[in-house]
């Protein structure tokens, strides 16, 4: 949190020198728009809570700008075909234990074959077949 303070307080600050550069330069802009911007400037300096608020508000802004990165994970695998449904024997099942040259783990439970492949960490091959 301090240096999310101290990020927005130095944004606001640059913000500011921005705003004084501007103010000092010799581009011949309306009197007028050179008061509402040194009152703007004034009312926003006058509370931290508003420099809090200005700074959010450029990080938020920020962050939208520069965009989302891609993951730089792990690619994930892509995902087997699917099986046609048949019966399998003991054996037949034993085949798809994970280690097999497609990475299939499948389990039975009360007689219906299930495919936990994606979860493959958690069921796969067992020491005690």
């Amino acid at each position: 949190m301090p240096s999310l303070l101290r990020e927005c307080s130095v944004t606001f600050s640059n913000l500011f020198l921005y705003l004084q550069v501007f103010h000092l330069s010799r581009i011949n802009i309306g009197s007028e728009m050179m008061d509402q911007a040194n009152k703007v400037v004034s009312e926003l300096m006058a509370n931290p809570v508003n420099i809090g608020l200005v700074g959010l508000i450029l990080f938020l802004v920020y962050k939208i700008a520069r965009g989302r990165k891609e993951p730089t994970g792990p690619v994930p695998e892509p995902p087997l075909a699917k099986m046609k449904s048949q019966d399998f024997t003991l054996e037949q099942l034993r085949e798809f234990d994970g280690t097999g040259p497609e990475g299939r783990v499948l389990m039975a439970v009360n007689g219906k074959v299930f495919d936990v492949t994606r979860g493959k960490n958690f069921y796969g091959p067992s020491k005690y077949l």
